[in-house]
């Protein structure tokens, strides 16, 4: 073969080798380009009804109940459930009694426990009710006093600790909950009074801790603002302690146990002393609390506002914490994302947004049995596939051989050219300098 061309041959295959060694950066399976799924919006479902301030519990087969609320007319007895299998609210029977402010817990039988409100006369109730599978309400016991606006958690066994809310209707300006609370056991359908929290504030965070006791942390009243201060709650010796304070006050953050044991605290804001002269300031910054340690650490600032009003946070199958936020984007318009919390790197990320009327009655979150989430936005709700990935746009069409399957093989083939065609140019050179040179005259 003339060396030229085996010397042209030998540098046109470079470009072979160096393009099969760049394919795996091109391939769409790259693994530069693959993340934790931030979750997609699936079709709206209307409620059966228009109701503001209604309450929502999980039931079993990834369904949903939601409950009382109010119009115009006053508190209300509706109830309907949400079926994810057909993306369909329907008409339940009745509560028994109408209720606005109350709380609905999903209990370990697949019961739920509506307890507390304000009736359709306005009137405090201490009553509470279960609700069956089969559609069915059977009456409690009361709690020890009536209640609206409390806060209701189911404990590890099973037991419903109730805490705070008022028992008048209209307690006044800056008149604090009342600080009391009660147990509900439901094998005996009773509630039993327990010791009382220290101070129970506007706007507190509360989470079951995986050891049983109940961490209850921040709020604020109407004199001295934001607190840092945070409590706990051991159900065994019925017995409030402290625990080591927040490092920044804080007011309606969210709140969640993580699969590690830890308590992911963020968002939220921060009120001033009475009296103030400037109204809240939201906060980004995130924290969590180790209950083994009795210690809070600092973490990366949430992306976006988060607040109670916004849902709260909960937590995930694949360990993730998610919670939603909602950018207001003039008059009763605005942008619902979703915003997760990965323990496994400490990052914080965010999915795709959807548009939703900001006068729609707020954002309720409802983990289902599958994983999905019902996103329940005033009388319309969404489901949403957190293991999901929104669509991307348009891209580049990819060559047939941009395969991880074929790269091995082209990066092989164009090594050998190159080292072939290389050996042979290498050899003909040294038979070129061993050759005589025929003009010479011996």
């Amino acid at each position: 073969m003339n060396r030229t061309v085996k010397l042209i041959t030998a540098l046109a295959a470079w470009p072979i080798l160096l393009g099969a060694c760049a394919l795996p950066f091109v391939t769409p399976d790259s693994s530069a380009t693959k993340g934790k799924p931030t979750g997609v919006f699936g079709p709206e479902a209307q409620m059966a009804a228009n109701n503001l301030g209604l309450v929502f519990a999980s039931l079993p087969g990834d369904r949903v109940l939601a409950t009382g609320g109010f119009t115009s007319r006053g508190s209300l007895d509706d109830a309907e459930i949400y079926e994810a299998q057909h993306n369909t609210w329907s008409a339940l029977p009745s509560m028994p009694v109408a209720r606005n402010q109350h709380t609905a817990t999903a209990l370990l039988d697949g019961s739920v426990l509506v307890a507390g409100g304000t009736s359709a006369t306005g009137d405090v109730l201490a009553t509470a009710a279960l609700f069956r599978s089969d559609g069915t309400w059977t009456p409690t016991g009361p709690m020890s006093q009536p209640r609206w606006g409390h806060t209701a958690l189911r404990l590890n066994d099973g037991r419903v600790l109730i805490v705070g809310g008022w028992a008048r209707a209209y307690p006044g300006p800056g008149v604090p909950p009342d600080p009391t609370a009660d147990l509900f056991d439901p094998s005996t359908r009773r509630f039993t009074p327990v010791a009382s929290p220290p101070g129970v504030l506007w706007g507190s965070m509360f989470a079951t801790l995986s050891d049983g006791r109940v961490l209850m942390a921040g709020g604020e009243d109407a004199i001295n603002g934001s607190d840092s201060k945070a409590w706990l709650y051991n159900p065994k010796t019925n017995a409030w302690t402290s625990a080591r304070p927040m490092p920044v006050p804080r007011t309606y953050g969210v709140a969640t146990t993580l699969a590690n044991g830890r308590v992911l605290v963020a968002g939220g804001n921060q009120a001033q002393a009475s009296p103030a002269a400037e109204p809240p300031q939201p906060l980004s910054g995130a924290i969590l609390y180790d209950p083994v340690q009795n210690a809070w650490s600092k973490i990366a600032d949430a992306p976006t506002t988060i607040q109670q009003g916004f849902g709260g946070a909960v937590l995930l199958s694949d360990g993730r914490a998610l919670t939603f936020a909602v950018d207001f984007l003039g008059g009763a318009s605005g942008n619902v994302s979703a915003v997760f919390y990965d323990p496994a790197t400490g990052a914080w990320s965010t999915g795709s947004p959807i548009p939703v009327s900001s006068s729609n009655g707020g954002i309720s979150p409802i983990v289902l049995q599958s994983g999905k989430v019902l996103v329940v936005l005033g009388s319309a709700s969404v489901l949403f596939d957190p293991q999901g990935t929104a669509p991307a746009g348009p891209t580049a069409p990819v060559h047939p051989l941009a395969s991880p399957q074929l790269t091995p093989w082209l990066v092989l083939a164009a090594a050998l050219l190159v080292l072939t065609l290389g050996a042979q140019y290498g050899q003909a050179q040294f038979r070129s300098r061993r050759r005589p040179d025929a003009t010479l005259k011996i």
